[in-house]
């Protein structure tokens, strides 16, 4: 039956082509306005690490005191460089890897080309075991490498292609801030949206070019370009090693934690050390720690911005407009067929058939709309990544999961929007045509 209901759909499309058109069209534009927004959003709400975002966790502890958090209720994103060696000593996870960012300056081995400065991130072995990084040749360093202040870095392939040409980076020197590093593993493109690991800035920034051991950084002094809090100006007179013996946060700290008993047990060691910085007179304030998974800090760091969810709820208001629109086009082209549908209740029809009938013409309205709409979908998403920063463009891509969605939107709009026309038009009353005719 449903094969009659679909030939005689396609039968009706062709016999008003402009009335087809419009609706079509009105269904293909709203669809591709409301996926264009829509793109952005699904991207920012995934999940980057989905496989293991319950394991992995942020540390937070309040080393500065009621005055300088933020929010009264929360500590500080970040800890001190005291607090992080301390948490490492003490409660060694799976994997865990205290970070920070900061610019160094790249010399080129071809005298040629010109000085450039480059993002880097000091961090330890554990940040590749932990975010499931890929190699695409070398490895990561070791546990031994970090202890013996080892002058060795990991490098995205975007920095291996524009200074060794693809040629493998593997084995090779390259000179930061004048002195000289050995490559030792090269990363495949990986740039998670949201950039998770580091949220302190831009969350759809590109993920880091380069990493060196946070131990040879933090020898070698090297600055941090991220946040920096303190709850009192450390002395000036102390330099570097004051900064590393005071209480200003700067530092990020990751671990990963398998189960929800470590996470458990994690999480009361926590309480427990700030409760024994108190009791020491470092603290005089009530201990306040915070650890959450990925998913957890998310929510937490406001990812989406108000913006992009205002954006996205205009988009769908203009498919609102665009599917009232298809229903007062789809009322048109019904009442036109009056004198047809007449003819079939004459005939023996009921209104279920004629119901039906008119409803799997507009499921076909539907297809054809999701389908010239997802094409429009992919034209925005094209558009956005030409004219948008390339932080952006990272987001503005269509994937498999956003075809369905975007066709499966599609058919569920246009048949709920028909649902009334096609109602109106299995009421129609036979004798009443006949007559007319």
């Amino acid at each position: 039956m449903f094969a009659y209901y679909l030939r005689l759909a396609a039968n009706s499309l062709k016999r008003n082509l402009i009335l087809t058109g419009l609706t079509i069209a009105t269904i293909a534009i709203g669809i591709g306005g409301s996926m264009s927004t829509y793109t952005i959003y699904y991207a920012m709400s995934g999940d980057p690490i989905p496989w293991k975002s319950s394991q992995l966790f942020v540390a937070q502890l309040d080393s500065l005191g009621p005055k300088s958090r933020s929010k009264s209720d929360e500590p500080p994103d970040l800890l001190s460089y005291r607090d992080t060696q301390a948490l490492m000593r003490s409660h060694p996870a799976l994997s865990q890897a205290a970070m920070y960012q900061t610019r160094l300056t790249v010399t080129p081995a071809d005298t040629s080309k010109a000085q450039f400065a480059v993002s880097a991130r000091a961090t330890g072995p554990g940040f590749f075991a932990m975010f499931d990084t890929p190699f695409q040749s070398g490895r990561a360093w070791t546990a031994a490498d970090e202890e013996a202040r080892a002058n060795v870095v990991v490098i995205g392939s975007k920095l291996a292609e524009r200074l060794f040409n693809g040629v493998d980076a593997v084995g090779k020197s390259i000179i930061l801030g004048g002195q000289d590093y050995r490559i030792i593993g090269v990363l495949k493109p990986w740039n998670p949206a949201p950039r998770f690991y580091d949220l302190g800035g831009d969350a759809l920034a590109q993920s880091d070019n380069l990493f060196l051991p946070f131990t040879t950084a933090i020898d070698r002094q090297m600055q941090t370009i991220g946040h920096t809090n303190c709850d009192e100006v450390p002395d000036a007179g102390a330099g570097w090693q004051g900064l590393l013996s005071s209480n200003c946060v700067w530092i990020q700290y990751w671990l990963q934690l398998p189960t929800t008993a470590e996470a458990t047990s994690y999480r009361e060691f926590l309480g427990q050390y700030a409760a024994d910085q108190q009791r020491s007179g470092r603290f005089n304030w009530s201990p306040m720690t915070r650890l959450r998974n990925v998913r957890e800090w998310l929510v937490y760091k406001h990812v989406i911005p108000d913006e992009v969810r205002a954006i996205m709820a205009l988009g769908f208001g203009f498919l609102l407009v665009c599917l009232i629109t298809a229903i007062g086009l789809m009322l048109a082209k019904f009442s036109g067929r009056a004198a047809d549908l007449g003819v079939r209740r004459a005939l023996g029809a009921s209104q279920r058939d004629l119901f039906m009938q008119c409803l799997t013409e507009t499921a076909l309205i539907g297809a054809l709309g999701g389908i010239a709409g997802l094409l429009l979908t992919l034209l925005g998403a094209a558009t956005e990544r030409s004219i948008v920063a390339e932080s952006l463009a990272n987001v503005t891509r269509v994937d498999f999961v956003l075809v369905l969605i975007t066709l499966l939107l599609a058919e569920v709009a246009t048949v709920g929007a028909g649902i009334y026309p096609a109602w109106r038009a299995s009421r129609i009353q036979p004798a009443l045509q006949l007559k007319t005719q």
